[in-house]
């Protein structure tokens, strides 16, 4: 207080607006992070707005600019929310201790606890999933990097827990690569989680039905899908050294109604080249022409717009891979032994394996990006996962008709899983991890479905 002239005290006034409040700012960065995930789960990341935003957490732009830089601050902040829960969920230090412990038992506690946990989770958070595995992946190269650096780490740390487990002879090993046999079984059993996860994302809630998933899951990974008696009857499987298998050319061709050739063909090329070096949202039509060497005028023959053009692109891929599939089932015998159901299955693996090699910046592009484009691009894609389970179960039912599954095991399951332990090899190919070679891939996988992974 201060006196004026006159001497009588100066009585300052108060200051206008709210008194400061303790934690204010972390609370505001909260709400915009709740509201921030809403909107990135119902409209895509690119087709969000700050507006929209601001509205969900019930406050201006002017406000929402105070705590966060802008949108794709809030998705840095959204990304690391959902990854700090799904860690939490997943708990991977007793992943990987359990695991390494050779214990069946602990195993399938754990196993259990696990499933339940995440279940809960996306209970609570139904589209956690959506934004981190599909949203977060299109937006940048950066948030790319941090994805593909959270599944290595998890990876690596997977592979030393079945290392471990190996050397205590809870695990086999059946070809004549161990080490490197084991690394891909310690990203193989985690792909397990794949039906879960489509479950997650497809609003399945019965209890049962997951708690029947987790126990075909355990069931699967330990002893494989095979009775007693098929396994007593299968032949050795070659061992996969690169000796005995085909070698790693192109796979069969199979021809695309989708797309008739030429000057289409050429620019969907140019368009996947583009893509894949730059990422979707950042290429035009300008930058596809200008590869392709054509005018606007000779893409608008062709393709209404990008948006269509990748519509044709998936449709490529779904036809030429649904088709590999459909072959495989029509070359089936009526009546399979088991070994002709060993061959089956590898050859399946091995096609769909090799077409993904000699296609890999294609096929991660399509794998980490084209998911999250829009919500028509998501619900593509998982349809396809159903039309490909559909042809794997095709496989299984003549295996079953001839008595060669086990008979506690769910053919639709079985299924499911099998498609899932090739998306985990997928995974690993198209997010840089040291992967072997397609023919020794699709037998370790080949191995693990019929055979399981468990010591007897």
């Amino acid at each position: 207080m201060s006196e004026t002239e006159s001497g009588v005290a100066e009585v300052r006034r108060p200051r206008r607006g709210r008194p400061p409040s303790v934690g204010l700012a972390e609370r505001r960065r909260a709400e915009l992070t709740d509201a921030a995930f809403t909107v990135f789960a119902e409209q895509g990341y690119e087709q969000a707005s700050v507006a929209d935003i601001a509205r969900g957490a019930g406050m201006g732009q002017g406000t929402l600019y105070r705590y966060v830089e802008g949108k794709r601050e809030l998705l840095d902040l959204v990304f690391d929310r959902c990854v700090d829960e799904l860690m939490t969920a997943i708990a991977p230090d007793e992943v990987v201790e359990v695991t390494a412990a050779g214990d069946p038992e602990a195993a399938q506690h754990m196993v259990e606890a696990l499933g339940a946990r995440l279940f809960d989770l996306v209970d609570a958070r139904p589209d956690i999933l959506k934004v981190v595995v599909v949203q977060a992946g299109t937006v940048d190269e950066e948030l790319r990097f941090r994805i593909q650096g959270l599944y290595q780490t998890f990876d690596s740390m997977m592979g030393r827990a079945l290392g471990h487990a190996r050397e205590r002879g809870w695990i086999v090993t059946r070809t004549a690569n161990p080490e490197t046999e084991t690394v891909q079984l310690g990203r193989l059993l985690p792909a397990l989680g794949v039906p879960g996860l489509v479950m997650a994302l497809t609003g399945v809630e019965d209890l049962d039905r997951r708690r029947a998933y987790v126990r075909a899951a355990l069931r699967l990974s330990g002893s494989g899908l095979l009775s007693d008696e098929a396994r007593a009857a299968l032949p050795e499987p070659p061992r996969a050294d690169g000796t005995s298998t085909p070698p790693d050319g192109p796979p069969p061709a199979v021809v695309s109604s989708v797309v008739p050739g030429g000057r289409a063909t050429e620019l969907l090329d140019a368009a996947v080249a583009e893509f894949v070096e730059n990422g979707y949202a950042a290429v035009g039509v300008r930058e596809i022409t200008e590869r392709a060497g054509v005018s606007h005028g000779t893409f608008y023959n062709y393709f209404d717009s990008k948006r269509h053009m990748l519509s044709v692109l998936i449709e490529r891929n779904r036809e030429l891979t649904l088709g590999r599939l459909d072959a495989m089932v029509a070359a089936l015998p009526t009546a399979l032994s088991a070994g002709e159901l060993q061959e089956a299955v590898h050859e399946v693996n091995l096609v769909v394996l090799l077409d993904i090699a000699h296609r890999r910046e294609e096929f991660r592009f399509l794998a980490l990006e084209v998911p999250g484009v829009d919500v028509e691009a998501f619900d593509t894609y998982l349809a396809l996962y159903g039309e490909a389970v559909a042809r794997y179960r095709a496989i299984l039912e003549r295996a079953r008709a001839a008595g060669l599954l086990h008979e506690e095991l769910d053919i639709a399951d079985v299924a499911e899983f099998w498609l899932g332990y090739m998306l985990g090899t997928v995974a690993a190919m198209v997010n840089d991890v040291d992967v072997a070679s397609p023919a020794e891939s699709a037998r370790v996988v080949t191995n693990l479905l019929l055979g399981g992974a468990r010591t007897a």
